[in-house]
């Protein structure tokens, strides 16, 4: 959905139409996919179907895209989702298998808007491996309490302490805890098989089992160790989001302090073009800098081979650097979207 939303968006009755159209001429896909299921059907009356319903749900609630005055457009996420390279991806080859760069913003996206649920199934995989779904679903909400429980014994922010304590309040309160996981946990397993994270297999022809493969155990490897729940760290976006794609789905990448200055003014400045063009617009001469050092980032370690976190990438250009002809800062605001990224020449 992402791909196909132009810079002005559309309605959503459009979107849906665009959608289901795709989905109808990828229907083999579907059926060769490790999940052979979930795919968007037409609606049979005047309102959006219930299976574009769930997938344009998820789009919103992720972030990567917006609704406003009836029409729908890409986040500052979902544009950089919608100009990512290729990323090993064979032209032709089946679109639901996710290339490295989308399965690295999935992963961003997840951490960043969903990592209670994603986390926790996550951890019910790796700790009761070879389980079926029907297990997962009805551990879940006592594996969801006992991360929150955990999460709250060693918050100290008042504004997270308040968000945990109602999100394990509600939980409690869940009158039929099957009904709920059944909303959450297959979608997790399905995003964890998307990442290639978790495994599908057979129980002698009975239900499906999931495992951990090695890209979700150096995934979990990543986290923080020493904690009873598995977690990143609170600058894990900043500092430590592309280490941890090089270990789970690329593991040749160059680190950004081992290659030259040259290479890495080069670098930059062939990133910055690129954003100019997607991101930028002829009134300002500035980039939104979550925007530009997130999509930076993934294109060095896709397009490049090179390794660079976003935090790094903000203190190498610094407030002013000279890039050949090209003069660039970053602009820290305590708003994130307002912090900036100044473009001039000379």
């Amino acid at each position: 959905m992402c791909s196909a939303l132009r810079k002005s968006g559309f309605p959503i009755d459009v979107l849906q139409r665009i959608s289901t159209e795709w989905a109808q001429d990828h229907i083999d896909d579907v059926k060769t996919y490790v999940s052979p299921s979930g795919e968007i059907r037409a609606s049979t009356t005047d309102k959006p179907s219930q299976s574009f319903r769930f997938y344009y749900g998820a789009l919103v609630r992720l972030g990567l895209a917006h609704e406003f005055s009836g029409l729908v457009t890409n986040s500052r996420i979902g544009a950089v989702l919608k100009h990512l390279p290729i990323g090993g991806k064979k032209a032709g080859s089946n679109p639901f298998f996710l290339s490295v760069g989308e399965k690295a913003l999935f992963l961003f996206v997840l951490i960043e808007q969903d990592a209670d649920y994603f986390l926790t199934v996550l951890r019910q995989v790796a700790m009761a491996p070879g389980e079926t779904l029907a297990y997962y679903q009805g551990e879940f909400q006592g594996a969801y309490i006992s991360r929150l429980s955990s999460r709250l014994s060693e918050a100290h922010d008042s504004r997270y302490i308040g968000e945990i304590q109602d999100a394990r309040q509600r939980a409690n309160d869940w009158r039929a805890p099957k009904r709920y996981s059944e909303d959450i946990v297959p979608t997790r397993i399905n995003w964890l098989i998307d990442l290639e994270m978790v495994s599908v297999g057979s129980n002698r022809g009975r239900a499906a089992t999931y495992n951990l493969t090695a890209g979700g155990d150096a995934f979990r490897q990543s986290m923080i160790a020493g904690i009873e729940y598995d977690d990143v760290a609170d600058d894990w976006h900043q500092s430590a989001f592309v280490h941890t794609c090089t270990q789970a789905f690329k593991n040749n990448a160059q680190p950004w302090n081992t290659i030259s200055e040259d290479a890495r003014v080069q670098y930059a400045t062939e990133c910055l073009e690129i954003c100019r063009k997607h991101f930028g617009s002829s009134l300002l001469p500035r980039l939104p800098a979550d925007q530009t050092f997130l999509y930076s980032c993934l294109y060095l370690l896709l397009v490049r081979s090179v390794a660079v976190e976003v935090g790094e990438l903000k203190s190498w250009i610094g407030y002013e650097r000279q890039l050949g002809v090209m003069r660039v800062g970053y602009r820290k605001s305590a708003r994130v979207y307002e912090s900036y990224v100044a473009i001039s020449h000379g």
